[in-house]
């Protein structure tokens, strides 16, 4: 059964990488309508039945997946690319302000360029990012982010820029904000202050965060299967053999994700995140439970997406990557 943590879990990852029709699942099956808002104060009422709808959808899809579900093919797939611009901006009590904002904060509004070279050091405060190269044009934009948690500030005055191959090496003590910036860095957390602003299609945002985000009844295949069919990928049972036969998870595909490692499930969920070939790829612990050869598996993977793909990737172990990073922001 579908545990509610984990249900709340998969929300969020598919928030910063699918469609705003949070019910997206039920669409595919054409069984049940999003939740709609009418005059009549009833709002809450259909978004309580929406969600039990999508619990059940995802019974479905799990049920369907045992039974349906061959070995994938191993192969290659290319990659296809899509354009999204937005702005998240802190909410503003200034009420002579224009700007229309959604109640998530988002704005939609041109992509940012960097109107001039890219700094060697920028000092940002609490944040400080050090730059070693010059780029054209940035992924992420961030001016002045600030995150509060009640009367407990967590993130001040943070700034950077990112480019499209760029790698934004965050480091920093327990308790600095590292996971804050990198929910912020996908849209799943919104500033108390500042900017930041995407020139990126929010589907493909790859998310790796410190739960691995799994269905623990599901296998490997099923699990990689399911989010492809989230994602819409076309080809995704090329790309699932593909990225299992990498990860040396090919002989484990038809085991239950409840009984691998941890380091075996850090695996299964750097697939996820890989799975709909990301532009921009966020990783909170990228290395955690990884054995040498899951270390070894996972720089490779580094080191082959440092071309076309955009990183921020947040650690205590900063030496691992230190020669992939073209930015470092050290929070304090």
């Amino acid at each position: 059964m579908v545990s509610v943590e984990q249900l709340h879990a998969c929300g969020e990852l598919l928030a910063s990488g699918l469609d705003d029709d949070v019910v997206v699942v039920a669409h595919q099956a054409e069984r049940v309508a999003p939740p709609v808002v009418g005059d009549d104060g009833r709002g809450e009422k259909h978004e309580e039945e929406a969600t039990v709808l999508v619990v059940e959808e995802d019974r479905d899809l799990a049920r369907a997946a045992r039974a349906d579900v061959e070995d994938p093919p191993r192969g290659e797939l290319g990659a296809r690319s899509a354009r999204h611009d937005a702005t998240v901006r802190a909410p503003t009590h200034d009420p002579t302000a224009v700007e229309e904002q959604s109640r998530f904060g988002h704005t939609r509004g041109a992509p940012f360029r960097h109107g001039g070279d890219c700094p060697r050091h920028v000092d940002l405060g609490r944040g400080r990012a050090d730059a070693t190269a010059e780029y054209s044009s940035d992924v992420i934009r961030a001016r002045g982010l600030e995150k509060r948690f009640g009367d407990r500030r967590v993130l001040r005055g943070v700034e950077f820029d990112l480019p499209r191959d760029g790698f934004l090496l965050v480091t920093g003590p327990n308790g600095s904000g590292k996971t804050t910036l990198l929910r912020l860095c996908t849209g799943l957390a919104v500033p108390t202050r500042g900017e930041l602003s995407w020139d990126v299609d929010r589907r493909r945002i790859g998310f790796l965060a410190h739960e691995p985000l799994v269905y623990r009844e599901l296998t490997a295949v099923e699990n990689l299967d399911l989010y492809g069919r989230l994602y819409r990928i076309a080809e995704r049972r090329e790309r699932i053999g593909m990225l299992l036969e990498r990860f040396g998870l090919w002989d484990e595909r038809h085991t239950r994700a409840s009984s691998y490692s941890r380091g075996t499930l850090q695996r299964l969920a750097l697939c996820r995140a890989l799975l709909h070939e990301p532009e921009l790829l966020v990783l909170d612990e990228p290395f955690n439970a990884l054995d040498d050869d899951g270390v070894a598996l996972l720089e490779r993977e580094l080191e082959e997406r440092r071309t076309h793909s955009a990183f921020v990737v947040a650690t205590h172990d900063p030496e691992r990557v230190r020669s992939f990073a073209t930015a470092h922001l050290a929070l304090a």
